[in-house]
């Protein structure tokens, strides 16, 4: 009696799939830092990039602020800028102005921080040259 050879394989067919629905998976469930939708024109300038321990604020040419993407006055970004260094006293302001913004809000907003005892405080810019 002869016996038949099996011959073992691998259906790739069913592998691409699994793939497919690992990529969709991945892709639905990762966050991705998305910058908010103010419309801002940064200043041009060189810098370093940010850190993750940071809290951004905003301040359009219309001079309103935005905490957290949020319109808030000038008194309750402050009393929330507060709240949160209490909390944690090692994060960074990162201040987004729009590059049309007179420079005396930004320094009476440097002003009312230094009242705060708050020293720790970063400008962004828009980078012209990106180095890779």
């Amino acid at each position: 009696m002869k016996r038949k050879k099996i011959i073992a394989t691998v259906p790739l067919s069913s592998m691409a799939d699994i793939a497919f629905l690992l990529i969709v998976f991945f892709m639905a469930t990762s966050v991705l830092k998305m910058d908010a939708d103010i419309p801002l024109e940064l200043p041009e300038g060189k810098g370093q990039e940010l850190s993750e321990d940071n809290i951004p604020i905003y301040i359009d040419k219309n001079k309103n602020y935005y905490f957290e993407n949020i319109l808030v006055s000038k008194q309750e970004l402050l009393a929330k800028i507060q709240a949160v260094y209490v909390q944690k006293p090692s994060v960074r302001i990162i201040i987004n102005a729009d590059s049309e913004l007179p420079y005396e809000i930004l320094e009476d907003l440097f002003e009312n921080l230094k009242e705060l005892n708050i020293t720790n405080i970063g400008i962004v810019t828009k980078q012209t040259e990106r180095k890779m």
